[in-house]
Parts: C-alpha cells; structure tokens; sequence
C-alpha cells in the first residue's frame, strides 16, 4: 500500500471511535483532539460525585474530581463544533461533596435552567438541572445531589420558565440578580421584589427605562404591592408573578407575553 493511499484512510478517534475523515484535527463526535496523547482521567468513585453533562441526544460527558472546564479551546470539555460557545466559557466544579457552576465571562452566557448566570459567580446545581453554554444544552446527572426542597413563597414566569422566589428580597437586572435577564435595555440592577409580613412588593431601582406593572409604569424607588398574576414588562421582557396557593399549586394559567 502506498503513503499516498494511506494518507487518504479514515482516522479512528481512540475515545470513541468514531471514523474521521482524512486530515479532521478534531474529533467529529466527541471533539478529542486526534493524534494527541490519551491521558487516563481520574473520575470520582460511588459516593464521591459522580456526575456527568447529558447531551440531548443521549451523549455522556463524565465529570471528574476537582476542575472541570468547558469551551471550544483546550477544555476538559471541549465544544468545539459550537461558534457560540467562547474559548474559556464555564468551569463545574466539585468541591466539599458538592457541584458547581461558574461562568467565565463568555460572550454568549451560561444558563441554569433558563435563568442566566452573572459570570464569575459561583453556584450549587443538582441533578436533573438544565445547563446551557451559549447554545448548546445539556443535563446534569447526579443521582447523589439531590436539591433540597425548599418552598417557594412566589415564582417569576419567564419566556416558558418557572423561577422560584424563596427569599425575602428577589432583585433582577441585566448583570447582577436572583434573575439575570440579558436584555440590552434592562439595567444591570432594574427592579427588586420584596416578600415580607405586610404583603408582596415590587420596586423600581432607578432603572434607565423603567419598570411597567400591568402597563403602568410605576415611580422610581416606591415599593408597590404585586398580586397574583400581575404582569411585570422591563425592557420590553415580561415576566408574570404568580402566588402559589393551597395545595401548592397556582390558579388558572397566565400568559407571560
């Protein structure tokens, strides 16, 4: 057989085994960097974190103790077939027998169950937990870091998503939050809810354009009372507050835009 023949023969991934084309640098299914050394990798044992991402079409990426790094550069996960994904875009961790997320200050954000997160803020997920890079989406799988169910005194409906409100003070804006909305025209701290004894409130915190309550606007820094199935427009985003109700469900259904 001759070197040109040769060169022309399909490349085997040694991770997956997947039959590259002649000259692919990458792994085509599951991004491993041809021709580069196999390197053992260290997971976690039963009972020390096993984790893994789950990919929608059912493909598995193992977590390991300690850093694991995503992006479509020189990553423990590497997302290279994804533009939208940054070079250096999140870091899971496993630290003191529990997970986190942290966004690294990618160009196109890290979502947890919809709900974008500030970069650089470090935060707890559990299994079944959504997690996107920019767009691509994954599942985390923990079957030994169940959440904790802790009840929701309101939730906060947002382009199909239900985000529990389980604190006295919710604040939402476009950089800092309990609910990052990435949305140009929502200032980086917009509006804050307040859930106390005398009732459930919203206030506006001096945001550029403003915080609409049932197409009012209402006054900068003025506490206004929320009642179930009130609309809240900042931005141009809606969001629908609703309260749950006895029995832990919630009335009827609201249409969130």
């Amino acid at each position: 057989m001759s070197e040109e023949t040769v060169a022309l023969q399909p490349v085997e991934c040694p991770i997956c085994h997947f039959q590259n084309p002649p000259g692919e640098k990458f792994c085509q299914d599951c991004g491993f960097l041809l021709g580069s050394e196999v390197k053992e990798i260290e997971l976690p044992t039963e009972g020390e974190g096993v984790a893994s991402l789950v990919s929608p079409d059912g493909k598995e990426f193992s977590l390991k103790k300690g850093e694991n790094t995503i992006g479509r550069e020189s990553a423990d996960i590497l997302l290279f077939f994804d533009k939208s994904v940054s070079r250096k875009h999140a870091i899971i961790t496993f630290e003191e027998d529990r997970w986190f997320i942290q966004d690294l200050g990618s160009t196109n954000g890290t979502f947890l169950n919809g709900v974008r997160l500030p970069p650089g803020q470090k935060t707890p997920i559990y299994d079944g937990d959504e997690i996107a890079f920019a767009d691509s989406s994954f599942r985390f799988v923990c079957p030994s870091c169940k959440r904790e169910e802790v009840k929701a005194k309101a939730f906060i409906l947002m382009e199909g998503k239900e985000i529990p409100i389980s604190k006295e003070e919710f604040l939402i804006g476009r950089r800092e939050g309990d609910l990052i909305v990435p949305n140009p025209y929502v200032s980086g701290k917009h509006c804050k809810i307040y859930i106390c004894e005398e009732g459930m409130f919203i206030e506006d915190l001096n945001s550029t354009n403003g915080t609409f309550l049932n197409g009012e606007q209402i006054e900068s820094g003025k506490r206004v009372p929320l009642v179930d199935g009130a609309i809240i427009e900042i931005g141009g985003t809606k969001l629908v507050f609703r309260i749950p109700h006895e029995g832990g469900g919630k009335d009827g259904e609201v249409e969130g835009g």
